[in-house]
């Protein structure tokens, strides 16, 4: 029982035998080694006596990011996240963290070494196109992962603290905007666009009008069933998804209920009807999606961008950019015309308003300067009404004089 020193092997250990557990550590060599053998084991003789056992605590070996990282995705984002969003976690690990961090154990990522992966990245472009920039969103998302990852560690107690924190302004260009994370539609471009697909793509002009004036993500579009339109209440349920041929719930795990336009509802009542004809004619069932392809399949995004967004560019003689946009210029329309960002928030399914607002309130900037504009009236109106002020003034001490 107790602290012993032992010469093994050439070097000076110390034995600890408390209460039926043991622990070996080595200490040194030669004469310094035993003399530090000597003072360590004095010392934990003593804690061992005042019942501090944490000398005998196993000590663990710092995980290798790489280890870890697949540790996160099997107890972390398989069981709370999408497929789908698990798939893009393990790509951003694959192909861009391991290379970097992956055999460096976790206490030895710093800030610094974070800040200098971020600028190479930013700097030395894609991977997947040689030659061409990567983007800073791409960058954004590749350190998102790792942020999340590294504050899961320090909630397992294997770091202190998490070394990727507010590091997120590293991760963007230096001459990016706000505006550069959307790339929305004008108003003109809009009614343009959808006035192409009404007389020159009928068969875009149902879908691609329902993401302008709703605002849904394409998941959400392609998971839309026959009765997930209200048409009475003027609403359009968002109760599922389809990514990558599955089906799941909303991105936020959350049915909403987003307000339709007039003019949305009777041109998905007019496509339903004809939809509903053409199977009679064909002799089939109709399909229970609202946006199926000829075989009764849900759309998928090859089918929409493919067979009907990029024709419907060219005809309309856009620059191009990808159908997510009608979802910006959706929220982008609504905040020009005064809506409230909860309001916002709700229509676009955001799981907080501080996505809303990280997303678009440079938007909301140049509403505010009015508000301040009206103090001009307030005052002067007072001013112009020296009674009312005293009224005022006298009904203020009659209240603080209260006993």
């Amino acid at each position: 029982m107790g602290v012993r020193i032992r010469q093994r092997d050439g070097a000076w250990w110390i034995f600890i035998n408390h209460k039926g557990r043991r622990k070996a550590k080595r200490i040194g060599v030669e004469e310094p080694g035993k003399k530090a053998a000597k003072v360590v084991a004095e010392k934990i003789q003593a804690r061992l006596i005042l019942g501090d056992l944490s000398a005998l605590d196993v000590e663990r070996k710092p995980l290798r990011f790489a280890q870890y990282a697949d540790t996160w995705i099997k107890v972390y984002a398989e069981i709370n996240c999408k497929p789908s969003t698990v798939e893009e976690y393990a790509k951003e690990i694959r192909l861009h963290l391991l290379p970097a961090f992956g055999n460096l154990t976790l206490p030895e990522i710093t800030r610094e070494g974070i800040k200098l992966y971020l600028a190479q990245k930013l700097q030395a472009g894609s991977t997947r196109w040689q030659g061409r920039a990567m983007g800073a969103g791409a960058v954004r998302n590749i350190f998102d992962v790792l942020r999340a990852i590294l504050n899961h560690a320090v909630d397992d107690g294997l770091l202190p603290s998490n070394p990727a924190v507010r590091l997120g302004k590293f991760a963007r260009r230096k001459d990016e905007t706000a505006d550069d994370r959307t790339d929305v539609f004008t108003a003109g471009e809009l009614a343009h666009l959808l006035a192409v697909a009404e007389m020159e793509t009928p068969e875009a002009y149902p879908p691609i009008l329902t993401m302008a004036k709703t605002g849904i993500r394409e998941s959400e579009l392609f998971g839309l069933q026959r009765e997930d339109p209200d048409f009475a209440r003027q609403v359009l349920w968002i109760r599922r998804g389809i990514s990558k041929g599955r089906i799941s719930t909303p991105k936020n795990r959350k049915v909403r209920r987003v307000d339709l336009t007039s003019q949305v509802c009777q041109i998905l009542k007019d496509y339903v009807m004809r939809r509903d004809a053409e199977a009679v004619l064909a002799g089939r069932e109709p399909s229970p999606w609202l946006f199926s392809m000829p075989n009764g399949e849900p759309m998928g995004v090859g089918h929409l961008v493919r067979r009907l967004w990029e024709p419907l560019l060219s005809r309309a003689g856009l620059r191009r950019r990808g159908p997510h946009q009608l979802r910006h210029t959706y929220a982008s329309l609504l905040i020009a015309q005064g809506a409230h960002p909860k309001y916002i928030q709700e229509q676009l399914g955001h799981h907080s308003i501080q996505i809303t607002m990280d997303l678009y309130g440079h938007l909301f900037e140049g509403d505010h300067r009015r508000y301040v504009e009206a103090l001009d009236t307030v005052l002067d109106a007072t001013a112009r009404n020296p009674r009312a002020t005293e009224s005022r003034c006298l009904a203020i001490r009659a209240v603080v004089s209260r006993p």
